[in-house]
C-alpha cells in the first residue's frame, strides 16, 4: 500500500516538473529568435514595459490601442528602441 502511494506522487511530483521544464525549454528556445533577441534589447533599455504599459508622456490607451498625442508641453514623445 505505502509503496504503490509513494510511486503514485513520485509519478505525479515528476510529471509535474516536466511541465515546468517543458515551458521553460519554450522560452528559453522563443528567448533564441529574433523576437525574443529584440525583446530582451528593449527590456535592457527600460523601454519594454512602457511598451506594453504605453505609459510615457504623448501616449494613451483607448480601448485596447496605444495612441501618440502631443504632450501639454507641446512635444510628442516615444521610447528608445533597439
Amino acid at each position: 500500500m505505502f509503496e504503490k502511494t509513494y510511486t503514485a506522487g513520485e509519478n505525479n511530483g515528476y510529471g509535474l516538473g516536466y511541465n515546468a521544464a517543458k515551458d521553460e525549454k519554450a522560452a528559453a528556445a522563443w528567448a533564441n529568435t529574433p523576437q525574443g533577441k529584440m525583446a530582451y534589447r528593449l527590456a535592457q533599455k527600460g523601454s519594454l514595459d512602457s511598451l506594453i504599459q504605453c505609459d510615457r508622456p504623448g501616449w494613451t490607451k483607448k480601448n485596447g490601442f496605444c495612441y501618440p498625442f502631443q504632450a501639454p508641453d507641446g512635444k510628442i514623445y516615444g521610447w528608445t528602441t533597439p
